[in-house]
């Protein structure tokens, strides 16, 4: 089974967490990078697994099949 490749811009905020969340538990999903400018370079827990947040500079765009914007308002 072919599974998309989801990225995650904004990551660490309630809606960014609940995105990598559902993403993670999709089985035709899987998550390809959750960016938090904040807390990049930090780790959390979500679902189950540990996600490592990069700085929304760095996302690798090109690896994802579909990007999600949960950045803050007039950030996105």
């Amino acid at each position: 089974m072919h599974k998309f490749s989801i990225g995650v811009l904004g990551a660490s905020g309630y809606t960014g967490r609940e995105l990598c969340g559902l993403i993670i538990q999709h089985p035709a999903f899987e998550l390809a990078f959750s960016s938090a400018s904040s807390q990049a370079g930090t780790t959390a827990r979500i679902a189950g697994r540990e996600i490592n947040f990069i700085e929304t500079e760095n996302a690798p765009l090109e690896n994802a099949d579909l990007v999600f914007s949960a950045l803050p308002h007039g950030t996105s």
